[in-house]
């Protein structure tokens, strides 16, 4: 069972919304790449 310590969101040139998580053995992890029309306003 991994424990999320982290959960931040870094916003590409792309125009596309990147969430990385941050786990127990300290790598990152990218869970989902999304547009950003899912968030509104950061």
């Amino acid at each position: 069972m991994l424990l999320v310590l982290d959960v931040f969101v870094v916003k590409e040139h792309d125009d596309k919304v990147r969430v990385i998580a941050t786990i127990v053995p300290n790598f990152n992890m990218e869970l989902i790449i999304i547009s950003p029309h899912i968030f509104k306003d950061i």
